[in-house]
């Protein structure tokens, strides 16, 4: 086995073995695959929620700095993507990599997990407090739940076409609108779903 490829940092595009509806056009940003497993992030289908929801269930409906509510705030609307069907009741957050004066000083940082020197992965209350404060990340998407696979499983999948992997940058497809990203990765990568024999596949 010391020919296996791990994928931490790639994207996970949904072909049509995948299989699963929960699934379906699906672009996940793969944060941790090793011999253990995989977890992913979904960053391409929106959910019916906004940042208002988030800030208003985290505690930060106020911000006292800012002097303002969450009814006013900037990001009041800023989407809430689906990021899987594990823990979907939980936020997590990706992000670019220039975190401030958090950084410097320890803060939202602390707990943020550098993925292929790309981008931020973290699900800490005082990061998303940071992007609420204006201190945050410049770029970041916030996901409730992911996605996880059990050893080998995840190469199974990919080598059973479930799956097309795509090595687009982070600040590349970061600039995508979210609904669009699945049909622009398969474009840019020259995959025609369509094409593509259905094996079967799961997740």
């Amino acid at each position: 086995m010391g020919d296996t490829r791990y994928f931490a940092g790639t994207l996970l595009v949904a072909l049509p073995a995948i299989g699963d509806p929960r699934f379906a056009h699906a672009v996940v940003a793969l944060v941790h695959h090793d011999a253990r497993g995989a977890m992913g992030v979904g960053v391409a289908t929106p959910t019916d929620m906004e940042m208002a929801d988030v800030f208003e269930s985290a505690g930060l409906g106020f911000d006292p700095s800012l002097n303002q509510s969450v009814l006013t705030h900037p990001l009041r609307n800023h989407p809430v993507l689906m990021g899987g069907p594990v823990e979907p009741e939980r936020g997590f957050l990706l992000h670019s990599l220039d975190m401030g004066t958090h950084r410097a000083a320890g803060g939202a940082a602390g707990d943020m997990i550098c993925v292929d020197d790309q981008y931020g992965f973290s699900g800490s209350v005082d990061m998303l407090r940071a992007i609420a404060t204006g201190d945050g990340p410049r770029d970041w998407l916030l996901a409730l739940g992911y996605a996880g696979w059990g050893p080998g499983q995840l190469e199974s999948e990919i080598a059973a076409d479930a799956w097309h992997v795509s090595h687009m940058r982070f600040a590349d497809w970061f600039a995508i609108p979210a609904a669009e990203r699945w049909a622009a990765l398969l474009a840019h990568d020259g995959i025609v779903p369509g094409r593509i024999a259905v094996q079967g596949g799961t997740a």
